[in-house]
């Protein structure tokens, strides 16, 4: 359920930013590091829908691959929201845009870590039978 909601909160930034970066306000310059911010969150959308497919198939068969898959796709989706970040200095883009653009990959990168959290915390138990 975790990857579920960051991902359908990744989903609504992506659209959010990029409806700020058709702005007719936004410099051209702005709009570089804005579209650059989209392809990360794209990235991330990308790498959260792997993980929750691969949530599906997690079983006995190859648990541990599986969960590690899950793992390195969560992080790289955090990564990607940090990246996003990182390109949205105070010099690249100013303003509400810039604002409203930080408020939500904040709180995707947060959701993401969140769910990053729970899976680390994911292990294999076999059921019991009873007999």
């Amino acid at each position: 359920m975790a990857l579920y909601v960051s991902l359908k909160k990744a989903e609504k930034t992506s659209k959010t930013v990029t409806k700020i970066a058709r702005r007719q306000d936004i410099k051209p310059s702005d709009a570089m590091a804005i579209k650059d911010c989209v392809e990360n969150i794209g990235d991330s959308i990308d790498e959260l829908r792997d993980s929750l497919n691969e949530m599906k198939n997690l079983n006995q068969t190859d648990f541990d691959f599986k969960l590690s898959n899950i793992k390195t796709w969560v992080s790289a989706a955090l990564t990607d929201d940090d990246t996003c970040m990182e390109g949205l200095g105070e010099e690249d883009v100013k303003g509400d845009a810039r604002i409203v653009i930080r408020k939500n990959v904040v709180q995707t990168a947060q959701l993401t870590s969140n769910a990053l959290a729970i899976v680390n915390g994911l292990k294999y138990k076999p059921e019991r039978s009873h007999h």
